[in-house]
């Protein structure tokens, strides 16, 4: 009977050891998943929001081209003016850095969609009504890939210190690209200026205003929100 008892002593002994243990892997257990989840959520919210410098050596990284299918002919000026939620001529100063989209986090590796961030100083809105006002951050998809190794691209950047007409849309409140014509024969923002306000016939601009003024909005299906600069 004594060797009984001792042995269920024993026996309730060991179960509370096993329950400890297997209470101690547990909580271990959950603190490093935690601290994971904590680790993965600063990851997305850094690439998420920072925007990174452009790379001294990005004319060395790997190009990837990428190629896409559309709904309707990217050309067709009519079509584009109904699909963009803003048409305006601006000047676009430079460029900022690469911010991503997107983003997750994949065996402890980041990965998301580039951005090339710029700052425009917009002259005359020609659909919407964005402030006329200078450095307004403005985005095209492709840039640098989020590892650093390779640049990613639909189309070619847009150049800096560039006099344009832009097709924007929003995401995530950002303005973001649709299309570019350059604005030939004007060299600098003053002269941009000028011909805005003089209202100095230049082929380009006179086709994206003709278009617009026709637009077909057979593909304005998207509701993407507002931009923080758009005036209503």
């Amino acid at each position: 009977m004594i060797l009984l008892i001792l042995n269920i002593k024993i026996g309730v002994i060991s179960m509370k050891k096993v329950g400890i243990a297997i209470i101690s892997v547990v909580l271990i257990l959950g603190i490093t998943l935690g601290s994971f989840a904590v680790l993965r959520q600063v990851k997305i919210k850094k690439y998420s929001k920072e925007i990174f410098p452009i790379p001294q050596n990005i004319d060395l990284l790997e190009k990837e081209k990428l190629e896409a299918s559309y709904l309707f002919d990217t050309d067709d000026k009519e079509l584009m003016s109904g699909a963009s939620q803003y048409i305006v001529i601006a000047y676009l100063n430079k460029i900022t850095g690469t911010s991503y989209k997107d983003v997750e986090i994949v065996k402890g590796e980041a990965k998301g969609t580039p951005f090339t961030n710029y700052t425009m100083n917009i002259v005359k809105n020609i659909k919407g009504n964005l402030k006329i006002e200078n450095d307004i951050p403005v985005l095209q998809y492709g840039g640098v890939s989020i590892d650093g190794k390779k640049m990613v691209f639909l189309y070619p950047l847009l150049e800096e210190n560039t006099p344009y007409v832009l097709y924007l849309d929003v995401i995530d409140s950002d303005l973001c690209l649709n299309k570019a014509y350059v604005i030939p024969e004007v060299d600098s923002f003053e002269e941009l200026k000028n011909v805005s306000e003089t209202d100095t016939k230049i082929d380009i601009i006179e086709e994206c205003i003709l278009a617009y003024e026709n637009e077909d909005p057979k593909y304005a299906t998207r509701k993407n929100g507002k931009s923080p600069y758009d005036l209503g």
